[in-house]
């Protein structure tokens, strides 16, 4: 038998490789491969729960467990093999699936195995599973710390809460965030006052920001009471010794003249400065003008611009009535809106949109280098706003015509965003809200120096239902 050089050693090893990168596994075909290396696990059970979990997940086992997925995919295997060990296979494959498209959108996997046990456990609805792993990932997006936004998912866990008060609870530490509230102390006001009196949250959310509030203007921290995190915030990073400033010889330090004013006490803190102006918008949309200079109506698949939109003052405001299939009315620009920057380390472009959130049921925020009014059938960036009930809403982000570019759903409030904002990079399109939610995807066709369209339209929830959307303002900075 011949030997096998090096070189050729290295060759096959860099085919075996391309072959698979060039064919990943699915879901699918990852479950069954690491299922099948379970000792214990018979060949009749492990086709039982094969068979539950694509019940269960539908189209979902065919996704490419690459990235986030992945961990989602190990994550599933937890649950099988230990989580929900002992469990049915439906039951299995409802908590599996839970977990699987919450870390397949960033919550954290270890999280996700440790309260998808305790649902398994003690038969908690999966509903609640969702909402607590996507209430974590919209909290870290919020700048809410980890070990914060872990404490509140087993808080809501352990004490039983419905989802309205974790959900309360999750937008004040998020909204306490952006008001700049320190958040061990913060969280730990708003954990030890709900514990105490479960019945009434919303009092309890609302004297925590009045108390920080009055606090952050006197400049003096409010006395709270302790609350026992399972884990600590991080230490914050030591100052090198050697980048600390050398004091000057006392020689070199004149004395100051008797017409001087005494320095202050080294303890007295400067005053804090004022905050920075906001920034002038190099282009602002009200529509108090009308809109024939720069946008054309949107009128498709049951849309009728002229009988269901009104520009003006107060903005776009569109109104379709039920039956009307999916009534897309709106506008979109009349020549190319932005280009991408030419580079990634150009600042990205920032446009942002201001609804009024209580005439505003559902919208589209598209970009395409294509001019359509349907723009549905190009390629695009696809964010949609919808009010899915009367207690929760939910954003997505996709290129419709690209299965590939789909950066799936966050749950909202039922309320619609007063603010969105994105920002446009080469290949990459990220949004935040002013409820906090936030997303970032990889768009291939948004190349450098790129020109596209913009298309803002209302658009239901579902096929013939009635719809609104209330566009004050766009502005671009």
């Amino acid at each position: 038998m011949k030997k096998i050089s090096v070189a050729a050693m290295t060759l096959l090893a860099l085919i075996s490789a391309r072959g698979a990168w060039a064919n990943p596994q699915n879901l699918n075909e990852y479950l069954e491969e690491n299922l099948a290396k379970v000792e214990k696990m018979s060949g009749e059970e492990r086709a039982s729960i094969l068979g539950a979990i694509r019940e269960r997940f539908a189209d979902y086992v065919m996704d490419i467990v690459t990235g986030a997925k992945r961990d989602g995919a190990k994550t599933v295997v937890s649950i099988i093999t230990d989580s929900c060990k002992g469990k049915s296979p439906a039951r299995t494959a409802d908590v599996s699936f839970a977990a699987y498209r919450t870390v397949s959108r960033g919550a954290d996997a270890a999280l996700a195995e440790a309260v998808s046990h305790r649902v398994c456990e003690a038969d908690i609805n999966t509903e609640l599973l969702l909402s607590w792993l996507d209430g974590y990932t919209q909290m870290r997006a919020g700048n809410v710390p980890a070990y914060v936004a872990e404490e509140l998912v087993f808080i809501a866990m352990n004490n039983g809460w419905p989802s309205k008060t974790f959900d309360a609870v999750k937008w004040a530490l998020i909204q306490g965030m952006k008001d700049a509230f320190a958040p061990r102390p913060f969280a730990s006001y708003v954990f030890v006052s709900i514990l105490k009196d479960p019945s009434s949250p919303g009092q309890a959310l609302s004297d925590a920001k009045a108390l920080f509030m009055n606090a952050k203007k006197s400049g003096v921290e409010p006395g709270v009471p302790a609350y026992p995190f399972r884990k600590s915030p991080p230490e914050p990073a030591k100052p090198q010794a050697q980048t600390l400033p050398q004091p000057r010889p006392a020689a070199e330090t004149p004395a100051p003249l008797a017409s001087e004013p005494k320095p202050k006490a080294e303890t007295e803190q400067a005053p804090a400065p004022a905050p920075a102006p906001e920034p002038k918008p190099l282009f602002q949309e009200d529509f108090k003008s009308g809109y024939e200079s720069m946008w054309e109506p949107i009128q498709v698949v049951g849309g009728n611009f002229e009988k269901f939109a009104k520009v003006g003052d107060g903005g776009l405001k569109v109104s379709v009535p039920e039956n009307n299939s999916w009534g897309k009315t709106g506008l979109m620009s009349k020549t190319p809106f932005v280009t991408v920057p030419a580079s990634t380390e150009t600042a990205p472009v920032k446009i942002e949109f201001s609804f009024d959130e209580n005439e505003t049921t559902g919208f589209v925020i598209a970009l395409s280098q294509a001019k359509n009014a349907d723009v549905w059938g190009e390629y695009n960036v696809w964010l949609y706003w919808g009010r899915q009930s009367v207690t929760a809403g939910a954003l997505s982000l996709v290129d419709t015509q690209n299965g590939g570019e789909n950066y799936g759903t966050l749950p909202t409030p039922a309320k619609a965003p007063a603010k969105v904002v994105i920002f446009i990079q080469p290949g990459v399109f990220r949004f935040e809200t002013s409820q906090g939610a936030a997303k970032e995807g990889k768009f291939s066709w948004l190349k450098p120096a790129a020109s596209a369209y913009l298309y803002i339209f209302s658009h239901p929830t579902a096929q013939n239902n009635a719809e609104a959307l209330t566009l004050k303002s766009i502005k671009v900075y």
